[in-house]
């Protein structure tokens, strides 16, 4: 249906965009199930050349590190991780967390967002895929955002 013309016509733009590109845009991998699942939707079903983006910020589990290592070498894409400084992190969450701010995943997101937004720059890049599933990940009462 509508869907899947718009998604046609969207994959068709990025590569248009992406053609004389090393990549056709960013995605982000935790190597949780949302991300691992949107790199292999857009890299084996669309056909879409992505640079995957990892933020460790001291908190990844050996079994995302070894998720991660999975899906870009079965899908023979390139990975950029950026790794926080632990202390300078530890010491803002501690203050954070003091301070009873309610959203303490703040941090991490504002790093995230600049972090993507520095390789976009980088790479000319226009777009960014993110997998997200709204009934896991927005466990926030509305009212407290």
């Amino acid at each position: 249906g509508i869907k899947k013309i718009n998604l046609d016509k969207t994959v068709k733009q990025l590569k248009k965009e992406g053609k004389n590109k090393k990549y056709d845009c960013i995605i982000g991998l935790s190597g949780g199930v949302d991300s691992s699942y949107l790199a292999y939707i857009i890299v084996k079903e669309l056909g879409l050349r992505p640079l995957a983006v990892h933020l460790d910020n001291g908190w990844n589990s050996e079994l995302a590190v070894k998720n991660i290592e999975n899906i870009v070498n079965k899908l023979k894409i390139d990975l950029y991780t950026h790794v926080i400084d632990w202390n300078e992190f530890k010491a803002l969450q501690l203050s954070f967390l003091r301070a009873s701010v309610i959203d303490i995943e703040l941090l991490t997101d504002h790093a995230i967002g600049e972090t993507i937004y520095r390789l976009s720059k980088k790479f000319k890049l226009k777009y960014f895929l993110s997998g997200f599933n709204c009934q896991s990940e927005t466990v926030m009462p509305t009212k407290w955002l």
